[in-house]
């Protein structure tokens, strides 16, 4: 019972927090984009820097600036057309909305991809769309920020891994929500009716699928956040409790945030509060 009690206080004091986070960003709605996204002087205009190779610049990565960033969506299990990114008619959803409040010339653009070929790690449908992305937003001074729920979190890390460096020099980090680390343990542990009809089809091929073991050898996005459900009966804790020390491990900065919810995907306030919480890493990261 005390428990219970602890559990519907900590509940309360999460709600309360977010709500003043909330208020923050609608004062910080009207602020220019460059002073209130990434942090840096308003009254400057970005400076045009393009990414370059070690190799170009004799030794030195000359990155892009962070403003104005394009964020890309990885959905679930389901494509867009079932989740809230888009609706009818062309609005815009909770998903977009979430991050367009605080950054108003922010730009967003959804990845759609094949379950299959994401588990088996056939990535190459995902690391063209990036590569068109880039060219149609002309992304060579503004940065990339991935943001993946479930199977998409996972997709977007083995995505990431398969880029040039050059293109990996264009990301600023990545937003993952409740995505599993390693696909056996999620596919044994998960209680989840769905998530069993896929995984079940690729039983005896999952034994290396897990982002630890497929990035252990290259590079990851310097800033990671990840939104964990304290209730997440579809994607385990322990199918993705090995992500952020792994993520640390390699360098990354980040931030793990619990909350009071079941699998899915997080209330536009929780998106809003990651994102700020993705802001403030950033800007406390050497490099971005």
């Amino acid at each position: 019972m005390t428990s219970q009690k602890a559990r519907k206080a900590q509940k309360a004091l999460n709600v309360f927090n977010v709500l003043n986070v909330f208020s923050a960003a609608l004062l910080l709605a009207s602020a220019p984009l460059s002073a209130q996204a990434f942090g840096g002087d308003s009254s400057k205009k970005p400076e045009t820097v393009v990414a370059k190779t070690a190799a170009e610049t004799g030794g030195k990565r000359i990155l892009p600036v962070i403003s104005e960033p394009v964020v890309i969506y990885f959905h679930g299990l389901y494509s867009n057309s079932a989740e809230p990114f888009c609706l009818p008619g062309g609005k815009k959803g909770l998903i977009f909305n979430a991050f367009k409040l605080n950054s108003p010339s922010l730009e967003m653009k959804s990845f759609e991809y094949d379950n299959g070929k994401v588990i088996t790690g056939d990535y190459a449908d995902l690391v063209q769309q990036f590569d068109s992305c880039v060219k149609d937003f002309g992304i060579n001074n503004r940065r990339i920020i991935l943001v993946g729920v479930s199977l998409g979190g996972y997709a977007m890390f083995q995505m990431y891994n398969k880029l040039s460096d050059s293109a990996k020099d264009l990301v600023a980090g990545a937003i993952c929500v409740g995505c599993p680390e390693n696909l056996d343990t999620c596919f044994r542990k998960t209680r989840s009716g769905p998530v069993l009809d896929v995984y079940k089809s690729f039983d005896g091929q999952l034994t290396d699928k897990s982002i630890s073991k497929q990035l252990a050898a290259g590079r990851v996005p310097p800033v990671v956040v990840f939104v964990r459900f304290h209730e997440d009966t579809s994607v385990p804790h322990a199918a993705n409790r090995a992500l952020i020390p792994f993520m640390k491990k390699k360098g990354a900065n980040c931030l793990e945030i619990e909350i009071e919810d079941k699998h899915g995907i997080p209330s536009q306030l929780n998106l809003e509060h990651a994102y700020q919480q993705f802001k403030a890493l950033a800007n406390n990261t050497p490099g971005l």
